[in-house]
């Protein structure tokens, strides 16, 4: 007495049985990293050049405090403040101090 056995659909099973997995992988690490680069959550790395136009919104927001303490310009760029933001927020702080 013999047992033979057909491979094909053996063979075809591991085939796709892999497939899925590797496909399942795939999928959750794409996923994952959606959820890391989360523009708020992702930090830059050392050696990375600041985003397009930071500088100048820097230089802008330094010229529209001109004088101001330095703190005071750090909370502004902190904030995110406007160039407007920026020159009422030195305004007041010329206002208070007169």
């Amino acid at each position: 007495m013999s047992i033979e056995l057909n491979w094909q659909p053996i063979f075809g099973a591991i085939l796709l049985t892999g497939a899925a997995a590797t496909w399942g992988w795939q999928a959750w690490r794409s996923w994952r990293s959606a959820q890391v680069s989360d523009p708020l959550t992702v930090k830059r790395l050392a050696d990375e050049p600041p985003p397009v136009g930071a500088v100048e919104w820097v230089q802008d927001i330094c010229g529209a405090m001109s004088g101001a303490e330095a703190e005071s310009v750090l909370t502004s760029l902190l904030a995110g403040a406007t160039r407007d933001q920026a020159k009422s927020a030195r305004i007041a702080e010329l206002e208070v101090t007169t």
